[in-house]
């Protein structure tokens, strides 16, 4: 009878066996499975559990190639080297790198791949943006973040006189986010526009209500209809705050924004308080 010895396996007949040493992947190795069972367990040595431990604490985290990459970025933010492509606005000039920009702004890549002429000379300039929410938007593209609170920046071109990395140091924060998330919509990055969603919602947690009211009025006057992302937070606010209704500035407000008004009574219909 056919045998298989690495195995220690019969066979029925000689082509059941070459079948079977076809098909298995493991013949190379060979395990004597009887005598691995019957091998006794060795426990590990306290030392061997410690070089383990070190082994594992030394193993490189899922998120640090991503660390890595963004650490390589800001270097090139800092010092604009292999930079090849020039965003003006208020007299500062951003050297940055095409590649990386046009890679989050559909904007910036209509601009760069369609012939403009701006991107053919190298150089595009924003003479209608304000200079500090341009700011954060290079800062972003390096980054992957803003932080309007944080300090001054190190970088390779003169910034403008703001706070953290962009921000006017008497506009409250929760108007900056914003502005940055109009910015966002009109230079469509899709990446930095759900950043300052995020950080809008984040800044609501302790309001100020007269900073409410501010940030209020700059999402109805620049955002659209349709653009429900800030919006839908503002209407969400006044309905679980319904006292803030009782004070005058609050109403002052909601009467000059029409589309603010209609949201709100539709949110409240929608939640079953009308």
């Amino acid at each position: 009878m056919p045998y298989c010895g690495k195995c220690d396996r019969h066979f029925d007949s000689a082509r059941a066996l070459k079948q079977h040493r076809e098909a298995s992947s493991r013949h190379e190795q060979y395990i004597n499975f009887s005598s691995w069972l019957a091998t006794p367990v060795v426990r590990p040595s306290t030392q061997a559990t410690t070089l383990v431990a070190q082994a594992t604490i030394l193993t490189p985290r899922d998120d640090e190639p991503s660390e890595m990459l963004i650490s390589s970025l800001t270097e090139f933010y800092s010092s604009g080297e292999y930079s090849d492509l020039v965003i003006s606005c208020g007299g500062k000039e951003y050297r940055v790198h095409r590649v990386l920009v046009c890679a989050q702004s559909k904007f910036f890549a209509a601009a760069c791949r369609d012939g403009f002429k701006e991107a053919q000379e190298g150089n595009i300039i924003l003479p209608d943006d304000n200079p500090r929410l341009i700011h954060i938007m290079v800062y972003y593209f390096y980054h992957l973040d803003y932080d309007v609170q944080g300090q001054n920046q190190s970088g390779h071109f003169d910034r403008p006189e703001t706070k953290g990395d962009g921000a006017d140091a008497s506009e409250p924060t929760l108007v900056t986010h914003a502005k940055v998330y109009a910015l966002a919509e009109k230079y469509i990055i899709d990446g930095l526009k759900g950043l300052a969603l995020r950080k809008f919602k984040a800044a609501t947690e302790s309001l100020d209500v007269d900073h409410f009211l501010q940030a209020t009025q700059e999402v109805y006057t620049s955002t659209i209809e349709g653009d429900r992302g800030l919006r839908d937070v503002i209407v969400a606010i006044l309905f679980n705050n319904p006292r803030w209704l009782d004070e005058s500035k609050v109403q002052h407000v909601i009467k000059d924004l029409g589309a603010l008004a209609f949201d709100l009574v539709m949110y409240t219909h929608r939640n079953g308080r009308v």
